[in-house]
């Protein structure tokens, strides 16, 4: 398949499969080394790059997603006065040491200071979390971008546009074309690009094409040896440029959040409500959070899905749209276990509904190794509405500690229309009615016990708060 896009600044066709990594695709098409793979799976941050000037992370980003974008690599960037800045700081810091990090730590640095030219030392370490420095050189290299940041304002650079012209002259490219034969296993397949979401409805009732959002997930799922296509075997439809999927709608009742709406777009609404926003910004790192998607996080289905807890406690509901007509489900019915939904073939998640209420509490928590793309250990979730000295309603949800989230509509009513004083005395039989609901298993992340004790040292602690104690 011909794709098109522009590359540092020039445009530029490559044909090959649109599902194939875009890492592989500039190393071994293109020849730009400074695009390093370490991890493969989006958390190490040595393969970064820019897309229309946000940070993405191309290991596990398909090339037919950049299809009439801008992408930018270090080779791209070198070659500005931005780029000697931000190297120059690095050197006088002592924040280069093996360089196998360093130019996926430029690219982080030059995607945070042409969005924010006087950052804290707390947007530094944020705009860095998604890469690692296995010389342990952090220190030295938050120091780095903070004098980048200062000498570059002091001179005006930051100010300045990108280095980098968009790509959005470039043509669209056409849909429904096959993918080339690939050379290693002779796979052959179908890839689309609707242009509109009527379209795609077509597609997906025609062709029961994978839909694709970011990938972020997917990609990983899919993952083979270095340099081999990922191993879709089955067309892909891929949805991310349908602007009927990347609206957010508010009203007085609900918010309507488009499948394909990424978590740096709802951080950046106005619309979003604060506790999502609180969620989204915990979500694995920044270049995650500007591919993978709202949707994508609950078809995946993961036990250890960040939003999904808060959706389960909202009453959120997931629309279903088919050439058919829509469904409307509440997201625990649309969710069945582990990596299973009620999806049928011939549908595609086009909108999350959150309900609007009064909740005047709500309580978060999110148990992991590392704060930026590690999966959940265990995570919690509650809301509560009080009037006076009453609970008037309250939601409780735990994720990762079942095939899917853990949630009892009983306990809630149990709860609601008590004191405080009577919640206070309550709480060491409300945790013993979630401890025979809570049962956890032993992995690779964590063990049952232990995941099973700190659910309901949170739940006691968000009680405690809630009764005043």
């Amino acid at each position: 398949m011909l794709l098109r896009f522009a590359l540092n600044g020039r445009a530029v066709t490559v044909e090959t499969n649109p599902v194939r990594r875009l890492v592989d695709v500039l190393r071994d098409d293109f020849n730009l080394y400074g695009v390093k793979e370490g991890c493969g799976e989006g958390e190490c941050g040595a393969c970064s790059v820019l897309i229309d000037g946000k940070l993405a992370l191309s290991c596990i980003l398909p090339v037919g997603l950049v299809h009439n974008k801008a992408v930018t690599t270090i080779e791209g960037l070198r070659v500005t006065d931005r780029y000697r800045l931000i190297e120059d700081a690095f050197i006088e810091e002592g924040a280069v040491q093996c360089g196998f990090c360093t130019p996926g730590m430029v690219m982080a640095a030059e995607a945070l200071l042409s969005k924010n030219p006087k950052p804290e030392i707390d947007d530094i370490r944020e705009a860095l979390s998604g890469n690692l420095c296995r010389c342990t050189g952090y220190n030295m290299i938050v120091r780095g971008v903070r004098r980048a940041s200062e000498r570059g304002a002091e001179k005006g650079v930051w100010a300045e546009s990108a280095p980098i012209e968009s790509g959005a002259s470039i043509s669209i490219w056409k849909n429904k074309e096959k993918f080339p034969r690939n050379r290693e296993d002779n796979i052959s397949g179908i890839a689309y690009r609707p242009f509109d979401l009527e379209e795609a409805k077509n597609i997906r009732k025609e062709t029961g094409a994978i839909p694709f959002a970011g990938g972020t997930d997917l990609m990983v799922q899919r993952k083979r040896w270095d340099g081999l296509v990922p191993d879709f075997n089955r067309p892909v439809i891929f949805l991310s440029h349908l602007e009927d999927l990347t609206t957010i709608e508010s009203d007085d009742k609900e918010t309507r959040i488009g499948s394909c709406c990424t978590y740096t777009s709802m951080l950046e609404s106005n619309l979003i409500p604060g506790f999502l926003k609180t969620i989204a910004s915990q979500i694995a790192s920044p270049p995650i959070r500007n591919i993978a998607t709202i949707g994508g996080n609950i078809c995946n289905a993961s036990p250890a899905g960040d939003i999904l807890p808060a959706l389960y406690a909202t009453r959120a509901r997931v629309i279903l749209e088919s050439v058919k007509g829509c469904r409307i489900l509440p997201v625990g019915s649309f969710i069945t276990g582990p990596g299973s939904t009620s999806l049928k073939e011939d549908e595609i998640l086009t909108r999350i509904i959150i309900p609007k209420d009064s909740f005047s509490t709500f309580f978060y928590r999110k148990v992991g190794t590392r704060k930026a793309n590690a999966l959940s250990k265990l995570s919690f979730f509650g809301l509560a509405k009080t009037r006076g000295d009453k609970i008037e309603d309250i939601r409780i949800s735990f994720g990762a500690l079942a095939p899917i989230v853990v949630q009892s509509t009983q306990i809630e009513k149990d709860i609601a229309e008590k004191s405080k004083g009577e919640l206070k005395k309550s709480i060491p039989a409300i945790c013993g009615n979630y401890s025979r609901l809570i049962a956890p298993i032993d992995d690779q992340r964590s063990t049952a016990r232990y995941r099973k004790t700190v659910a309901l040292k949170l739940l006691t602690r968000f009680l405690e708060e809630l009764a005043g104690t």
